[in-house]
C-alpha cells in the first residue's frame, strides 16, 4: 500500500500510537509534520530517529492553541490530518477530568474549525480529517452481548471515554453539517514497545521485573480486546487508503483476554512457568465504573479494506516482553515518573 496524500499533519505524533504510525509511513513519498505538546507520555526516544529525515518535521504545539494551528495549516498546506492527540488514561480522567475535557473535546473542536476554514479557503479537492477514537466509547459489555459495531450507540462510563465520544460526535457533525471530509477510527486496546508504563501491560512487566506485587482490580475478570500496535497502525493506513468518507471503522483483533490471564502470562514469561503466579498478584478494590468487557466487531474494515491483524496476542505479548527486557534502562527510568510511581504500589 502507498499513501496518495502528499502533506500530512499528525497531531500527538510523539504519543504511543502516533509515533508508531509515523514509523510505518516514514518511507512514503510524503511530507510529515508532527504536532505534539510533549506531555508526560511523549515518546521522545522513539521519535528521535526521524529527525534526520528530509520528509519529517516536528513542532511543539498544543491543539488547544487555535491561533498556532491556523498558522501551521496556512504555511504547510496539508491534505491529510490525523488526530492522535488525546489524554487517554482512565484513572487520570477520574482524578482530574478537566484536562480531558479541554484536550479531547475543545482541542478537537479547534482542529475541526481550523480544518474547515482551511479546506474551504484552499478549495482542496483531496482532503481528509481522521479522528482516532477508542473502543471505550461503546461502553461495557457483559459476557453474553455481541461485539460492538460502528453503528451501535455510545455508552461511555468514564470522563475519558465520555470526552472521546463527545469529540466523535463533533467530527460526525462537521461532516454532516459542513461536508468536511472525515473518517473516525475506533481501535481496541493497543500494546507494544515504547508504551508508557502506567498502561496495564508495560506496568505489569515493570512490576514483575522489580519483583513488586502485580495489583489487579477486583478479581481480575475484566476482559479487554488487545491488538499489537503495529497491526493497528496498518489498519489505520488501510482505512485512509480505502475507507469511505463520513464512515467509522473498528480496528480490533477479536482476541479477548482477562486481565488476570494477561498478568499470569507476563509473570510466567519472565519468571518461568514453574512459579505460582498467584503469589505475585494482589487484588485491590475496583475503580469506579470499571467496564467489564470490551469487544469490537471488525468485519467492516476487513471487508472494505482487506485488512487483518498479522500477530496473535500471545506472539505480540512475548515480542513486547522481550523488547522491555532488552530495554530495561528505559523502562526503569520511568518507574518514578508521575503516575507510574503511584501505580507501582497500587494499580
Amino acid at each position: 500500500m502507498k499513501l496518495t496524500y502528499k502533506k500530512i499533519i499528525i497531531t500527538g505524533g510523539r504519543g504511543f500510537i502516533g509515533s508508531n504510525f509515523i514509523d510505518s509511513i516514514k518511507n512514503y513519498d510524503t511530507q510529515i509534520l508532527n504536532l505534539d505538546n510533549l506531555s508526560y507520555a511523549a515518546r521522545n526516544e522513539k521519535i528521535q530517529k526521524f529527525n534526520s529525515r528530509s520528509n519529517y518535521n516536528f513542532l511543539k504545539i498544543d491543539i488547544n492553541n487555535k491561533k498556532k494551528l491556523s498558522e501551521v495549516f496556512s504555511f504547510f498546506e496539508p491534505d491529510l490530518i490525523i488526530n492522535f492527540a488525546a489524554e487517554t488514561h482512565v484513572d487520570r480522567s477520574i482524578e482530574n477530568p478537566e484536562i480531558f475535557l479541554k484536550t479531547n473535546i475543545l482541542g478537537v473542536s479547534n482542529l475541526l474549525q481550523v480544518s474547515l476554514k482551511y479546506w474551504k479557503s484552499k478549495k482542496k479537492k483531496k482532503f481528509l480529517f481522521v479522528q482516532i477514537s477508542t473502543d471505550e466509547v461503546f461502553g461495557s459489555l457483559n459476557f453474553r452481548e455481541d461485539s460492538k459495531k460502528e453503528t451501535d450507540a455510545f455508552d461511555p462510563s468514564s470522563p475519558y471515554s465520555s470526552s472521546k465520544a463527545s469529540a466523535d460526535l463533533l467530527v460526525r457533525s462537521w461532516y454532516k453539517t459542513y461536508g468536511l471530509p472525515c473518517i473516525t477510527i475506533y481501535p481496541t486496546n493497543n500494546f507494544g514497545p515504547w508504551q508508557y508504563p502506567e498502561k496495564f501491560i508495560p506496568l505489569m512487566i515493570l512490576k514483575t521485573i522489580l519483583k513488586k506485587k502485580l495489583t489487579v482490580y477486583g478479581n481480575g475478570s475484566n476482559v479487554r480486546e488487545w491488538i499489537y500496535v503495529k497491526d493497528c497502525v496498518d489498519g489505520i493506513v488501510s482505512v485512509i487508503l480505502r475507507g469511505k468518507l463520513g464512515q467509522s471503522y473498528n480496528i480490533g483483533s477479536g482476541e479477548q483476554v482477562r486481565n488476570l490471564e494477561v498478568a499470569k502470562m507476563i509473570i510466567e514469561k519472565i519468571n518461568g512457568k514453574n512459579e505460582n503466579y498467584l503469589k505475585n498478584i494482589e487484588f485491590v478494590s475496583d475503580r469506579p465504573a470499571h467496564d467489564l468487557r470490551y469487544n469490537l466487531n471488525s468485519s467492516k474494515i476487513q471487508v472494505q479494506t482487506n485488512w487483518k491483524p498479522k500477530h496473535s496476542f500471545k506472539e505480540a505479548l512475548f515480542l513486547t516482553i522481550e523488547w522491555y527486557l532488552e530495554n530495561l534502562k528505559w523502562l526503569k527510568a520511568h518507574s518514578k515518573s508521575y503516575g507510574v510511581q503511584k501505580r507501582i504500589g497500587r494499580l
